[in-house]
C-alpha cells in the first residue's frame, strides 16, 4: 500500500529486471515523491554498479582464464566464464549510461529506504557495505557520522522485522570486531551464542559450535538464556518458518552480482511477507 503523497501522480514502479538505465530515471522520480521502495530499489542497483564496474575492469583475466580452461579441454568452463563476463559486461554498460549524479546519490537513497521502514534496506544500511567501494576519506563525513550512530538500531530492527540474514551479521558483530560494522557493537557471549541459535532454526545450518572457540565462557545458565531467546525472536519476527535458500553468510548479495539470498529484495515493510520465501518448520 502506498502512503500518501508516495508518487500518486506518477506511472507504475518499472517493472523488475529491466536494465537500469531504463529503470533508474522512473525510480528516482518515485524516490524524490518519497516512494520509500523504489529508493530501496534504486539504491540496490547503484550500490551494484560499484560491484559490476569494478568486476568489468577484471574482464581481461577472464578471458585469460577461459583462454586457460579451454586450451585444457574444459569447454564447458570456458564458456560459461565467457557467458559470465559477457552479461557483467552488459550490465556495466548500462551502469555507466545513468547519470552520474545519480550514482553519487545511492547512500542517500539507501538510508531513505531504511529510515522508512524498509526491512531489506535497514539490514543492508546497518551493514555499512555502501562503504566498501569508497574512498577511506568517507570516515569524516557527517553521513558516516550519521551511519555510525544508527547501524545497531538499523540492524536489530532488520531482525525484528524478519530479515534472516541479520541474525548472521548479529552473530558475528556480537563476537568480533573483524570489520567495520561490527565495531558497533559490544561483545556479548549471549547475544553472539542466540543469535548463531536462529541462524540454525532459520534453516541456515550454521551453528555456535562451527565455532566454540567464540563461545567457551558460556555456562549453563547463559546458553539456556541464549536458546530461549534465539526461540523467542524465531517465533515472534519469523513465525517459526524456516527459509530456502539461506546462507551462514551476512555478505549482502547485490542485485546481478553474488546470486540471491532469501531477503535480497525491497518489498514492503511487513514482516513475514516480504523477506522471502517461507516454509513452516517440519513442512
Amino acid at each position: 500500500m502506498t502512503a500518501a503523497g508516495e508518487g500518486e501522480d506518477l506511472p507504475p514502479l518499472p517493472p523488475k529486471g529491466i536494465p537500469i538505465d531504463q529503470a533508474a530515471p522512473l525510480l528516482a522520480a518515485h524516490a524524490r515523491a518519497g516512494h520509500a521502495r523504489a529508493a530501496c530499489r534504486l539504491a540496490l542497483e547503484l550500490l551494484s554498479c560499484r560491484f559490476t564496474l569494478g568486476q568489468d575492469g577484471l574482464r581481461g583475466l577472464h578471458s585469460l582464464s577461459a583462454e586457460r580452461h579451454a586450451a585444457q579441454g574444459n569447454l564447458e568452463a570456458a564458456i560459461r566464464i565467457d557467458q559470465q563476463s559477457m552479461a557483467v559486461a552488459e550490465s556495466a554498460s548500462a551502469c555507466r549510461r545513468v547519470e552520474p549524479a545519480l550514482h553519487e546519490d545511492a547512500v542517500s537513497l539507501l538510508s531513505q529506504a531504511a529510515r522508512a521502514g524498509v526491512p531489506y534496506a535497514m539490514y543492508l544500511y546497518g551493514t555499512g557495505e555502501h562503504y566498501r567501494y569508497r574512498d577511506i576519506g568517507f570516515a569524516a563525513t557527517p553521513e558516516f557520522d550519521q551511519w555510525r550512530r544508527s547501524a545497531p538500531g538499523m540492524m536489530l530492527a532488520a531482525r525484528d522485522a524478519g530479515i534472516p540474514e541479520a541474525a548472521a551479521f548479529l552473530a558475528r558483530a556480537y563476537s568480533q570486531d573483524v570489520g567495520l560494522a561490527y565495531a558497533l557493537f559490544p561483545d556479548d557471549q549471549v547475544q553472539a551464542n542466540a543469535h548463531w541459535q536462529l541462524q540454525s532454526l532459520l534453516g541456515s545450518g550454521a551453528t555456535s559450535g562451527h565455532f566454540p572457540f567464540m563461545f567457551d565462557r558460556l555456562d549453563a545458565a547463559q546458553e539456556r538464556e541464549s536458546i530461549e531467546r534465539a526461540r523467542r525472536w524465531h517465533k515472534e519476527a519469523f513465525a517459526s518458518g524456516v527459509f530456502h535458500n539461506l546462507s551462514s553468510s551476512d555478505m549482502p548479495y547485490f542485485p546481478g552480482t553474488h546470486g540471491s539470498m532469501a531477503s535480497s529484495d525491497c518489498q514492503g515493510p511487513a514482516p513475514r511477507t516480504s523477506v522471502g520465501t517461507l516454509r513452516q518448520a517440519g513442512d
